[in-house]
């Protein structure tokens, strides 16, 4: 176990959790982001669907590839927001964080589904259904997909997201003991600030490469930057304070609002292209936030049924397990009829069930179990 200073520990720990215990996020599973992850993946899975029909339109495929766009960043975003509200928990409770419990808790709860769909589509190679090559297969093993997407296929393609992740996983928590809650945070906005930079700089210098502005790391990583800070905000919420108070006594509006701002920025980038290249993720990344912070704080209406509702909130408990085999059921090219939507939706959700039930839920219990002893889950 690594651990600081009691001193600095002390220090910020009088400085959190004004707004804690009324957001609900001290412990426990927190309501509504299985629904939100619902939507985030549905949004994938229109996207991918879509793919496999004739368009008549050209702002037709431009709004498909949109919304899973949003979907994969809704997904960033929830991540390094319950990351780092894990890694909050687990100081407060313990006064320190265990660098090796985090991976061994991640390792349980990411590597078994992952390592079951890749062995289903090496049973598909061996069989000569699909032809994979070593690259490819070194890249989803060593999860650097994102910096060579060109170079894998379809039914491999999404674990460029999914490399991000785990990029982010492999330097956030020792960032987070190390280094000082103001810090962090001004790390979050200048990494905010220079992202668009580096995008623009990526289009100039490189125009042919479009991985290092689309699925680098210091490309798009502003919705999980945004989920970190919003974490942050929470719990060192002194100057955040009244603007999340705000937002947290009206999340209907502010869920809304944030719904409006994501649909403005889709005409925007259909309008004027260049604008998702420098602005628009950053935008569609605070959005995203407020859409997170407004979930996290519904307790009644509408919108709380919907997404605490039990369709929604089981696609968002699959909704891992559901993003990846959707990509193989939704192959573009396939002719089979379990390629074809309904069927393809139906056959990845019957996938993702086994998935979740026979892999996951062994490893989801132990997780669980080694998580008790330090922090609430998630």
């Amino acid at each position: 176990m690594m651990t600081r200073p009691r001193s600095i520990i002390d220090r910020e720990m009088k400085q959190e959790a004004p707004l804690i215990q009324a957001s609900r996020l001290a412990g426990g599973r927190i309501p509504s982001l299985d629904g939100l992850r619902a939507i985030a993946i549905a949004g994938v899975i229109f996207t991918h669907a879509m793919a496999k029909t004739n368009y008549s339109r050209y702002w037709i495929p431009y709004i498909t590839g949109v919304a899973g766009t949003l979907g994969v960043q809704i997904f960033f975003g929830i991540s390094g927001f319950l990351i780092t509200i894990l890694l909050f928990r687990e100081r407060m409770r313990t006064g320190s964080i265990s660098i090796r419990g985090f991976y061994l808790r991640r390792i349980l709860r990411i590597i078994p589904a992952y390592v079951g769909y890749l062995a289903a589509i090496a049973g598909l190679a061996m069989a000569g259904l699909l032809n994979i090559r070593w690259q490819e297969w070194a890249y989803v093993l060593t999860y650097t997909t994102n910096w060579a997407y060109k170079d894998v296929q379809w039914v491999l393609g999404h674990t460029w997201t999914l490399s991000l992740e785990e990029q982010f996983y492999l330097f956030w928590p020792s960032l987070f003991l190390w280094i000082s809650g103001r810090q962090l945070r001004r790390l979050l906005v200048g990494y905010l600030v220079a992202a668009p930079l580096f995008r623009l700089a990526a289009k100039i210098a490189f125009p042919d490469y479009f991985l290092l502005r689309y699925t680098s790391a210091p490309a798009c990583m502003d919705s999980m930057a945004v989920g970190c800070l919003l974490a942050m905000a929470v719990f060192h919420g002194i100057h955040a304070k009244g603007w999340l108070e705000r937002l947290r006594k009206a999340p209907n509006l502010t869920f809304l609002a944030s719904a409006i701002v994501l649909c403005s920025s889709l005409v925007a980038g259909l309008i004027a292209p260049p604008y998702m290249l420098l602005i628009g993720r950053t935008i569609d990344a605070l959005a995203i936030g407020s859409l997170i912070w407004a979930a996290v704080n519904l307790q009644h209406g509408m919108l709380f049924r919907m997404l605490n509702s039990k369709p929604f909130a089981a696609v968002g408990i699959l909704s891992y397990s559901l993003y990846l085999w959707q990509q193989l059921f939704l192959f573009p090219n396939c002719t089979w009829l379990v390629c074809r939507p309904p069927w393809s939706i139906l056959l990845a959700m019957v996938a993702a069930i086994a998935s979740y039930f026979i892999i996951e839920m062994p490893f989801l219990r132990l997780k669980d179990r080694l998580g008790s002893r330090r922090h609430g889950s998630t």
